[in-house]
């Protein structure tokens, strides 16, 4: 299984996980790509790194237990320059540049509140939602348009939460050739 086979790339399709995060800053650290910068004055403590502490954090993220994933030698390569946990966690490369994402301030059970961002996907999201039988409350949304997650994984818990995927839902706002073609070239790299 390639990382293209945990993720099918289709135009009106969306990728949702929904999760309860301790703070917001969690949440973000979790689905945001940290970078390597030998420049002192671009590093940044929660997201670009010297090349030693790159290194040695992105090596934290290749579990033993994952090493005969058959993802785990396109991620290494993807991630010579650049990470994302939730990418690893999940086995995907996508351009997050697209993706959709929201927090509120407190778990919820009442959608409205946690896509007063995204109202175009309250209906669709509620559909799903209803579909799967998912019950949990939840503060935080990450979505990935084009794509249709196919992948093993479907719960983690990263410091500070847990992120749960929820399924893939039809959606025409987000979800188009554009965003379909950014993701295909993000898997190609």
């Amino acid at each position: 299984m390639s990382i293209a086979q945990n993720c099918r790339l289709e135009s009106g399709v969306m990728s949702v996980w929904l999760g309860c995060f301790a703070n917001p800053e969690d949440f973000y650290r979790y689905v945001q790509t940290c970078y390597c910068s030998d420049r002192e004055e671009e590093q940044d403590p929660e997201y670009i790194f010297s090349p030693a502490e790159f290194q040695q954090r992105r090596e934290a993220l290749f579990l033993p237990e994952n090493a005969n994933r058959p993802e785990e030698g396109q991620l290494r390569t993807a991630f010579a320059e650049k990470y994302n946990r939730f990418e690893y966690d999940f086995g995907l490369l996508i351009d997050e540049d697209f993706a959709v994402c929201d927090y509120c301030p407190h778990p919820t059970c009442d959608l409205s509140e946690l896509l007063e961002e995204w109202p175009e996907l309250l209906d669709p999201l509620k559909e799903l939602v209803k579909s799967v039988h998912f019950q949990q409350p939840v503060n935080c949304l990450f979505a990935i348009p084009s794509c249709a997650y196919n992948g093993v994984v479907r719960q983690v818990s990263p410091d500070g939460g847990q992120l749960w995927f929820v399924g893939n839902m039809q959606e025409g706002v987000f979800s188009d050739t554009l965003a379909e073609d950014y993701h295909k070239a993000q898997m190609q790299e």
